[in-house]
């Protein structure tokens, strides 16, 4: 939590048993909460995207980007 990303960058990876895959940022701005939960159950990102299965939150380096 704290770090700058800019869109497009690098935000972690997700690893199954047969690969390893980026997970991007969608928006350029400061992480400022992690889900921490997903340590212990990696599989609610599948389960529940959406909702109990998020990764992070971005809070935007420029607000009029989210339109985009």
């Amino acid at each position: 939590m704290g770090t700058t990303v800019d869109a497009g960058g690098t935000l972690g990876e997700v690893e199954s048993t047969k690969s390893v895959s980026e997970i991007y940022a969608p928006i350029g701005g400061t992480v400022t909460a992690r889900n921490d939960a997903l340590a212990d159950a990696p599989e609610l990102i599948n389960a529940s995207p959406y909702m109990e299965g998020w990764l992070v939150e971005i809070e935007p380096s420029d607000s009029t980007a989210v339109d985009a």
